[in-house]
């Protein structure tokens, strides 16, 4: 009875453990601050008010280098977007603050890193999945990896400093 339960349980372990694909995802949000340009003068010489600019996404998928991964669409804080990937030729990703001070974004890695660029979409069926995952995550990215569908999550969007637009 003792070595049923202890295969069994070596068995779900195993099966867990194959599970994992090796994708991680680096994601990351940044305000942006209208800056202090008029943007010009109505008809009446008032100042024409700048308006709120959505937030800069900036999310990465990492994984192994001799998997190719196919990323098919977000959900960002419920927001539904289709998503492409651009291949990053080196790690570690960085971007510069308003100070010029680097800001790591994905470590040094030996894998392959890849940037994801975000439209918006409208449309939430094909992956219904990804939806229902989007409503305890801020973020849920789906993709194709060696013919199968696997999502992964974020809990929560790491904040950058806002950048200051002139």
């Amino acid at each position: 009875m003792k070595l049923k339960i202890l295969l069994i349980l070596l068995c779900v372990i195993s099966m867990d453990a194959f599970s994992q694909t090796g994708i991680k995802i680096f994601a990351y949000y940044q305000d942006q601050l209208p800056g202090t340009v008029l943007k010009g003068l109505d008809e009446s010489g008032k100042a024409i008010s700048k308006k709120e600019s959505a937030p800069v996404y900036f999310i990465y998928v990492t994984g192994p280098a001799s998997i190719k991964v196919y990323p098919m669409e977000a959900w960002i804080r419920g927001k539904h977007y289709m998503a492409t990937a651009d291949m990053v030729n080196k790690s570690p990703v960085e971007i510069r603050d308003n100070l010029g001070k680097s800001i790591v974004l994905v470590p040094k890695l030996s894998g392959s890193v890849q940037k994801l660029n975000l439209v918006q979409l409208t449309d939430g069926k094909r992956f219904p999945i990804a939806k229902s995952k989007s409503l305890s995550n801020e973020v849920v990215v789906v993709y194709k990896m060696k013919g199968a569908f696997y999502s992964e999550t974020v809990k929560k969007l790491v904040r950058l400093e806002p950048k200051s637009n002139e």
